[in-house]
C-alpha cells in the first residue's frame, strides 16, 4: 500500500501504463530530464528534477518544513500542465513556485494520458480507492 499524496498522481492504471513503455522501450520508470530532452544542454545541470516515463514531470521538494519557500523549476520544450491547477505552461522556460512539503509540483505533458480519481481527507491509503469511480485526464 501505497501512503497518500502519492496514491492521486501514481495510481495502478498510470503504473501500468508506463510499465507498457518500460516494456517497449527498455527505459526506466523514473528518468533524468537529459534521457528524453538529449539536445536540451539546459537538462544537463538539473539534478534536481524528474520525469516518471516521459510525460509527467517531479520537482520534489528537499525542505521538510511546512512553511512555503520558493522553488525554480524547469520545464523542456514542449506544452505543460500543472497537474493540480490545470494551468498551461509552454517549455522550454524555468518557473518559480511557491512550495511546501505537502505541496510537490508535478506538471504533466500535453497529450498524456493520465488517469485521476478524486482523494478525498479520509483516503489513507491506495486500498481506499478500488471502488472509486476514475476519469481519464488528456
Amino acid at each position: 500500500m501505497v501512503p497518500l499524496p502519492v496514491a492521486g498522481l501514481m495510481s495502478d492504471k498510470r503504473v501500468h501504463l508506463v510499465a507498457g513503455e518500460v516494456e517497449a522501450e527498455g527505459l526506466p520508470f523514473i528518468r533524468p530530464l537529459c534521457l528524453e530532452y538529449p539536445d536540451d544542454p539546459v537538462v544537463l545541470d538539473i539534478d534536481d528534477e524528474y520525469l516518471f516515463g516521459s510525460d509527467i514531470l517531479v520537482a520534489p521538494v528537499f525542505d521538510d518544513s511546512m512553511d512555503s519557500q520558493k522553488r525554480r523549476i524547469y520545464l523542456p520544450e514542449g506544452t505543460w500542465y500543472d497537474f493540480f491547477t490545470d494551468e498551461k505552461i509552454e517549455g522550454p522556460v524555468f518557473i518559480e513556485r511557491e512550495v511546501s512539503i505537502k505541496d510537490m509540483p508535478v506538471f504533466v505533458r500535453e497529450g498524456a494520458v493520465v488517469p485521476r480519481v478524486v482523494v478525498s481527507e479520509e483516503t489513507r491509503w491506495t486500498d481506499d480507492l478500488q471502488n472509486q469511480p476514475w476519469t481519464v485526464h488528456v
